[in-house]
């Protein structure tokens, strides 16, 4: 009798004691049953992963407890590592040039920090990684500068107010060599007759365009565009129905910069791969009381109807150097301000694409 007592009382300690720790384990686990741990660590490797900037973690004695794919992409790593062998080893070693060790000794976060590493100049964001006040290691998210820079200028409209300078300063130094070939040759009249028959056609055209265009930059714009067509040998048509005022409420110069100038641009590359003599792109931009209505028709290659919903993606191009960023960039602003965008095009006759903007 008496053992059996015994047996109750250390059996009952038992219970109290499993019980009691389970309870202290399921604390610490925040009340989470098995099932739900993976379940919630599955989920975070997916969203680490899907993560578009580059991402990696360390232990306070340095050592990589976590690094995302797109890490792997943006620090060149893929064809050098199995994912699996980066985990555990060295920062430092690595990737000497990180200084992430360093957040875990001060304990203080770095933002928008420049750095070069394996040759990819990237932005840098380092915190440290704190548990009860303790600093317990470091992480770093970061992204490609090339590529920020490259998004910044499609973003603001930078990149076609510089293409459009660009253009401009190509045709005026074409310009300039004949002058002064004339002038060494002692040609001083045609020289002359040069200078006065371009001053005359670029004052036509500058009004042409800003008595259409009252908005300065959507004008400079233009008159970059047209410089750019002649380079490309096709011809740039502004519609007689063009009207635009000089400022509106809720739609920015970027955003009309970003719109107008990536549509014409890629009209303009379109209509230089055709085949046919009359290579144009006509431009029409109409401000009504409640909506702009921009319409770009030129005489191009075509789209297939299969690609037609599909090059606003982003990433898909036909150019050989491009992105494949300006169209989407296009896209993303004209359904930002709930506007409309539409394309019918054939192929080998051309394309048109008409948006429409509320105001």
């Amino acid at each position: 009798m008496y053992l059996i007592f015994i047996t109750l009382g250390a059996l009952t300690v038992g219970i109290i004691g499993a019980f009691l720790l389970a309870q202290n384990i399921k604390k610490t686990l925040l009340g989470l049953e098995p099932e739900e741990i993976t379940k919630l660590y599955n989920e975070k490797m997916s969203i680490i992963d899907a993560i578009h900037e580059g991402l990696v973690a360390i232990d306070k004695h340095g050592q990589i407890t976590l690094i995302n794919d797109s890490a792997f992409k943006i620090l060149q790593l893929e064809n050098k590592y199995d994912k699996n062998q980066i985990i555990g080893q060295k920062m430092d070693a690595l990737f000497p040039t990180t200084r992430l060790l360093s957040i875990t000794e001060l304990g203080v976060p770095e933002y928008d920090k420049e750095q070069n590493i394996n040759n990819t100049l990237i932005m840098t964001n380092r915190v440290p990684i704190k548990y009860k006040n303790k600093v317990i290691g470091a992480i770093a998210t970061f992204r490609d500068k090339t590529e920020i820079t490259n998004l910044a200028e499609e973003l603001t409209g930078v990149k076609q107010i510089l293409e459009a300078l660009r253009a401009n300063n190509h045709e005026f130094m074409n310009k300039l060599h004949v002058i002064l070939g004339l002038i060494h040759i002692g040609e001083l009249e045609e020289a002359k007759k040069y200078i006065t028959n371009i001053t005359e056609k670029k004052q036509k055209l500058l009004s042409e365009v800003t008595n259409k265009i009252k908005n300065p930059t959507i004008a400079a714009l233009l008159l970059g565009k047209f410089s750019r067509a002649k380079e490309l040998k096709v011809n740039l048509f502004i519609d007689e129905a063009t009207n635009l005022e000089s400022g509106l409420k809720n739609i920015s110069n970027n955003v009309l910069v970003t719109i107008i100038g990536n549509l014409i641009e890629n009209a303009l590359e379109a209509a230089c791969k055709s085949l046919k003599e009359d290579r144009y792109v006509n431009v029409s931009i109409q401000e009504e009381p409640k909506e702009i209505k921009i319409v770009i028709t030129d005489s191009g290659i075509g789209i297939e109807k299969e690609y037609i919903n599909t090059i606003f993606q982003r990433g898909y191009t036909t150019k050989t150097g491009s992105s494949g960023v300006g169209l989407s960039l296009v896209k993303d602003a004209i359904d930002n301000l709930k506007g409309e965008i539409t394309v019918a095009s054939q192929l080998n006759e051309g394309t048109i694409i008409t948006v429409i903007l509320p105001i």
